[in-house]
């Protein structure tokens, strides 16, 4: 952003904070005022460049109808923002942009975090991106950052929900199928074996501008890394067949079959209070790791 004056000012007069960008001369739909965090050097001795921060950048891209195009960017300025060299301040006013450059650069995806008991995962990108575009299955989760993965090694995602609005740091909830494929699969179990990566459909930017695409084989590592730490539970009791001596259950996530022990469960008459209660004494889990398991009883319990 520059600015040009009539004449020579006090350039450590001048005030960042007093800059107001705007979507119109009057009655703006839109204002953003700049921080801090941007800082301004002394092009000329009557003009200041301002370098605009990420944050206020990223600020700045979350208003759809402000500095999208040269109509609707404004700068309004206070007698605060700068004075002359003789003490004078500057003329209250709100200018049009002279000369306007659109946004070309694409978005980036810098890291992921991953939180398995919340079922969530968190895209951290370049700058603001449209969530409204992001489709999330053009994301791939993989064990390692090769290109010829075994399918039981990656899994791309079929949905979820996102729970973030425009901005740089978007959090998405897995879908339910998704989560429960992913625990299923023997990778994403620790930080060392859980990647991403994206195509450039993955998301736009607030110009519409595509992400830069992370193929399989440039994959990124994840950077947080956090365990499932939620206890499963058991959903329902789906069925118990008498002829075949098999009783299936649905947990509320992937459990390990080989952890499962059939003399921790017992069967009863009623929900509450019942009168008969019979503990399996044996049973085999011929099922594999899911959300779905069957036990095949054995002939004594039956």
């Amino acid at each position: 952003l520059t600015l040009f004056f009539s004449e020579t000012v006090n350039f450590t007069s001048f005030s960042i904070e007093t800059l107001v960008l705007q979507s119109s001369l009057t009655s703006p739909v839109e204002k953003y005022s700049l921080t801090a965090s941007s800082t301004a050097i002394r092009q000329t001795y009557s003009s200041i460049l301002v370098n605009i921060s990420l944050s206020d950048m990223n600020g700045l891209k979350k208003l759809e109808q402000l500095a999208t195009e040269k109509s609707n960017t404004y700068l309004s300025v206070t007698s605060a923002s700068v004075s002359d060299m003789a003490g004078n301040n500057l003329r209250k006013e709100t200018k049009i942009v002279r000369s306007y450059a659109p946004d070309f650069v694409q978005p980036e995806l810098l890291s992921f975090n991953i939180d398995l008991s919340n079922g969530t995962f968190t895209l951290f990108f370049s700058e603001t991106v449209n969530v409204s575009s992001l489709q999330l299955n053009q994301i791939t989760l993989q064990s390692k950052n090769e290109s010829a993965l075994d399918s039981k090694l990656q899994k791309t995602l079929a949905g979820g929900s996102i729970l973030s609005k425009d901005s740089s740091v978007v959090l998405v909830k897995f879908a339910k199928a998704d989560l429960d494929e992913l625990t299923r699969k023997p990778f994403c179990t620790r930080k060392s074996d859980c990647y991403i990566s994206v195509t450039k459909e993955t998301v736009v930017d607030m110009f519409g501008n595509e992400i830069v695409e992370i193929s399989p084989k440039t994959s990124y590592l994840v950077d947080i890394y956090g365990t499932d730490k939620s206890p499963p539970s058991l959903e329902q009791f789906a069925s118990f067949d008498l002829d075949s001596g098999i009783l299936t259950m649905i947990f509320s996530e992937t459990i390990n079959s080989t952890s499962l022990d059939p003399t921790a469960l017992f069967l009863q008459n009623f929900y509450v209070s019942p009168v008969h209660r019979v503990y399996l004494t044996g049973g085999t889990v011929i099922t594999n790791d899911s959300t779905h398991v069957s036990i095949q009883l054995t002939k004594k319990d039956l």
